[in-house]
């Protein structure tokens, strides 16, 4: 059978129970303060609806205004639909 020593017994065994005794070092190469992480590019979005059924509100106001004034006069409208489509996830 064998002896098992407690820590009373171990005098080699480190007695201090805080991390306070230990010193945080910082490689001399790098920066005392850390650079802001790099902006990971997000997955796209899937579409959640068909394209006929995305943004009905500048849908609407882009298709009136179309047959009012013509394409070319409303072009403001055409590209917010367009950006609301963007943000659904389509590939516009």
């Amino acid at each position: 059978m064998g002896y098992l020593l407690t820590l009373e017994e171990f005098p080699a065994w480190p007695r201090k129970k805080s991390l306070e005794h230990l010193e945080l070092v910082m490689p001399k190469d790098q920066p005392a303060t850390p650079s802001p992480p790099e902006e990971v590019p997000q997955p796209k979005k899937k579409p959640a609806c068909k394209a006929c059924c995305a943004c009905p509100e500048t849908k609407r106001a882009r298709d009136d205004c179309i047959v009012r004034n013509g394409e070319e006069n409303c072009q403001g409208l055409i590209e917010a639909h367009k950006q609301c489509m963007r943000d659904m996830g389509f590939n516009i």
